[in-house]
């Protein structure tokens, strides 16, 4: 038996001719709808040679990947029948299936093209509590316990939840604990039986944090859970000025920071050197520019820049220093700079270069 198993979006270049020996009994099956834990199926497509010359198949090609063809002659003799198998295995094809299947032949020595459809859904089954609850702290599993890539204001306040299920063969309880102050607790399931789900509402209040910038606040929840007691979730984002709120008039005039460049590399330095730079800042916009915050990592130190409020046109510059000790081979510190540009609200300056070892004193 020939088999093939077909990639999606292959196609065939061929000289096509309305000639077609080949007659199908049908061209489109509609499958009934699968449940993705059902087994395959199968269907075939049934074909005559009515001409009076054999027929070579020269390619069967599948627009959807997961679904496998097959066909037991690559020859069809005059008035002679076969089929093209189809097979459908529903787990590897869960969703809308509308897949185009297009079989070339070889006909009086032309190419013949012919196109057959397969549509149908399959429905996804039900997920197990493991599955739709991935993670695990001792004996509580969460669909997550962290809300990432969340989006502040400085007046913006956050409603979210976190789901969880007791897997334990006791009943759980939960207490609120040490909370950041930008997080109160709103609703917290008090007690779960065994396998039972559970929930912790929080409200997030980006004006108490009183920051620019990234985010990262972790708020804890006791339990009587003997394998770990902590469960621990995690609230992070980026705050920036409220730039939804301005209209097209303030976005059309809006301030745009500048840079005298993005990366300045020192080149290659001795362990212990302190290597500093000065970046300076322009606003080539049409109004006021506000820098927010400037920010960098371990190891690198940037001072306030001279002005923190910039009229159209004007400059200013932010020093930079980078502490070698310690620190060999190749490296990059970056250096965050928030400002009130909503294009731009957080630019990232660069300082890299290569360290080595300090040759022995003499």
């Amino acid at each position: 038996m020939k088999r093939v198993f077909l990639a999606a979006g292959i196609m065939l270049t061929a000289s096509v001719i309305t000639a077609q020996s080949l007659q199908f009994s049908k061209t489109e099956y509609l499958f009934p709808t699968l449940l993705e834990s059902d087994k395959e199926i199968t269907y075939v497509f049934t074909f005559t040679n009515k001409s009076s010359e054999r027929v070579d198949i020269t390619g069967v090609v599948c627009s959807q990947k997961n679904i496998r063809i097959t066909w037991n002659k690559d020859t069809i003799g005059k008035k002679e029948s076969s089929g093209i198998t189809v097979i459908i295995n529903p787990k590897s094809n869960v969703g809308v299936v509308n897949a185009v299947i297009r079989l070339s032949t070889l006909e009086k020595g032309k190419t013949v093209e012919y196109t057959l459809r397969v549509k149908g859904e399959v429905l996804e089954r039900e997920k197990t509590k493991q599955e739709i609850y991935g993670m695990k702290e001792g004996n509580l599993r969460y669909k997550t316990n962290t809300k990432n890539n969340c989006r502040f204001s400085p007046t913006s306040v956050l409603v979210d939840t976190f789901f969880f299920y007791n897997e334990w063969t006791d009943t759980m309880t939960f207490i609120r604990g040490n909370l950041p102050a930008p997080i109160e607790v709103v609703e917290l399931t008090p007690r779960l039986a065994p396998l039972e789900d559970g929930i912790v509402v929080f409200r997030y209040k980006a004006e108490v944090k009183k920051d620019w910038g990234f985010m990262y606040d972790r708020f804890t929840i006791y339990t009587n859970d003997p394998e770990r007691p902590e469960k621990t979730f995690t609230v992070m984002g980026d705050l920036y000025d409220d730039f939804d709120s301005w209209t097209p008039e303030q976005l059309k005039k809006a301030p745009k920071i500048q840079t005298s460049e993005d990366k300045y590399n020192f080149g290659t330095v001795n362990e212990g050197e302190v290597v500093a730079h000065t970046f300076t800042i322009t606003n080539a916009g049409k109004s006021k520019l506000y820098i927010r915050k400037t920010k960098t990592t371990c190891g690198c130190t940037v001072g306030k820049p001279e002005k923190d409020e910039l009229e159209p046109g004007e400059s200013t510059s932010v020093k930079a220093s980078f502490r070698t000790q310690g620190k060999l081979g190749g490296q990059s510190r970056p250096i965050d700079i928030i400002t009130n540009d909503p294009e731009r609200p957080k630019t990232t300056l660069t300082i890299e270069g290569h360290v080595v070892k300090a040759p022995p004193k003499e």
